[in-house]
């Protein structure tokens, strides 16, 4: 389960929080609400501060947006999965 809430700090800008686990059934939800605010232009910052565990997908997703997005509060083991593409690859 995951719960997902959006700041706007100035109209240029955005926090996403994304609270409990992202996984494949929860993933198409950060997804849109990350590619809404990603195609309007915003400056995004996703705040991980609440998660409790990363599956496959999420790690993947999370890789994939690093450059182009601030990720915040990430827990070590996040770090660790999305530093350089090889560390918490499943099999």
């Amino acid at each position: 389960m995951v719960y997902i809430t959006q700041s706007h700090p100035d109209k240029d800008s955005v926090i996403i929080k994304v609270e409990g686990t992202i996984d494949r059934e929860s993933l198409p939800i950060l997804e849109e609400i990350y590619r809404k605010n990603f195609e309007s232009g915003k400056r995004i910052t996703i705040d991980l501060g609440k998660i409790s565990s990363v599956g496959r997908t999420g790690r993947d997703f999370l890789r994939k947006i690093q450059d182009k997005t601030q990720l915040t509060q990430l827990p070590t083991y996040i770090q660790m999965a999305i530093g350089n593409g090889k560390l918490w690859d499943d099999p």
